[in-house]
């Protein structure tokens, strides 16, 4: 805000973007607006107060003398006002705009011609996750998480897929490039879901239609699906969407999931899941769908499962019927835990089983006399042998132990 200037006179008004930094400052470009020309511009100067409530925008092209070349553009409106006008012409707030509450219902109501590719069947269920750009923070945001929808079960290639399943979103409006993803999916209990197919829908217009009517605007849609590695439609999906303002979905709560209302889609089809090809007396189904909340469980179980078979599969022969010239050997992890090492040479009966040359390590008997299985096993050709990793491991712990205590004391 410039006060005290004379029209004509002060002609010339100059705006400059700058950069920042820690050394100086730079000059990004200036604009100059020449405000004499807009004085004497009866279509400017010539107002009444109630036309200067709207004020025309200008884009203003930003100049540097190092570029011939603007250097970008400043968004403004100029208002050129008398003493006696300043009272009664309101100011325009410029706070950052703030998007209001909305919500997005979306029903997946069935997936038909899906591309099985290589499988026979597949266990199916569908996702919905919606993004748009915040105008508050220019960020992307997602209000929730993605929503998923129940499994069906053992669906063939000649089945389709029923859902008749509801999504809930909370929305910003006005907001920019919004977004839904909906997606399809191979449910697996023990390894990630296989992504069968997507479709992402721009919903730009669709909010900015919802925006206008200032309530509720609903659209129906069946849209073909399309996966990344594979060339054309992979599957078609049936959609209808609602948004609605805060106080419309207050007036008119649902709740996400198959609802009875939802059962029968008038004029169209009702809710069925083809029968599988799974007996009817199986429980496989039902195991896999109650185990699929524990599904990062199983998982991690089954790792530690194989890591411990592995472990306990690590065994080497050391058994003292195959060894002489036995004697002894200095070893702290082995002294650690109280046994006694040793360092020998392999006998003949030892070359039978391939081994040849000096031994380090351990008498087999001796282990199993001081641990409990399996840290001294016997093989099927009544050899003793030791598992080389529990002792190591059980070395490792005496000695943390050992040093903690130590710490505690010192």
């Amino acid at each position: 805000e410039f006060k005290d200037v004379k029209m004509p006179g002060d002609h010339t008004l100059t705006i400059e973007a700058w950069d920042n930094n820690l050394i100086g400052s730079d000059l990004i470009g200036r604009a100059k607006v020449d405000l004499e020309d807009r004085h004497f511009t009866p279509s400017w100067h010539n107002k009444d107060l109630t036309e200067l409530r709207w004020r025309p925008k200008e884009w203003l092209p930003l100049w540097n003398d190092t570029s011939g070349l603007p250097q970008g553009r400043v968004e403004c409106w100029i208002d050129l006002l008398e003493d006696k006008d300043l009272a009664n012409v309101p100011v325009i707030s410029l706070s950052p705009p703030k998007g209001d509450p909305w919500e997005l219902r979306v029903v997946c109501w069935k997936v038909t011609d899906l591309n099985f590719r290589d499988k026979t069947k597949v266990d199916l269920f569908c996702s919905g996750l919606l993004e748009f750009k915040s105008i508050e923070d220019d960020k992307m945001k997602r209000p929730v998480d993605r929503q998923d929808t129940d499994t069906q079960w053992f669906m063939e290639p000649q089945h389709y897929g029923s859902f008749h399943w509801r999504w809930i979103f909370p929305a910003q409006l006005p907001c920019n490039i919004p977004k839904l993803l909906v997606q399809t999916w191979d449910c697996e209990l023990l390894t990630p879901n296989d992504a069968i197919c997507e479709c992402n829908l721009q919903l730009g217009g669709f909010f900015k239609a919802a925006e206008k009517k200032g309530s509720s605007h609903t659209v129906e849609l069946e849209l073909g699906m399309t996966h990344p590695n594979f060339r054309g439609i992979q599957g078609n999906i049936q959609l209808s969407m609602e948004i609605l303002t805060e106080e419309e979905a207050e007036d008119d709560p649902v709740d996400v999931g198959r609802l009875p209302e939802l059962m029968d889609r008038e004029g169209m089809y009702a809710y069925y899941r083809p029968p599988g090809s799974f007996p009817s007396f199986s429980l496989w189904p039902i195991i896999k769908a109650r185990l699929m909340k524990y599904k990062k469980h199983c998982i991690g179980c089954c790792i530690g499962t194989v890591i411990v078979c592995v472990v306990l599969a690590v065994v080497v022969v050391s058994d003292v019927r195959l060894k002489a010239n036995v004697q002894p050997w200095h070893s702290p992890k082995y002294e650690r835990l109280g046994l006694t090492p040793v360092q020998w040479e392999w006998n003949q009966a030892a070359g039978e089983l391939g081994l040849y040359g000096r031994g380090y390590g351990v008498i087999a008997q001796e282990v199993k006399a001081k641990f409990p299985w399996p840290m001294a096993v016997q093989g099927f050709d009544g050899y003793y042998r030791v598992n080389p990793v529990l002792l190591e491991l059980a070395s490792l712990g005496i000695a943390c132990l050992n040093g903690i205590s130590q710490l505690l004391l010192g």
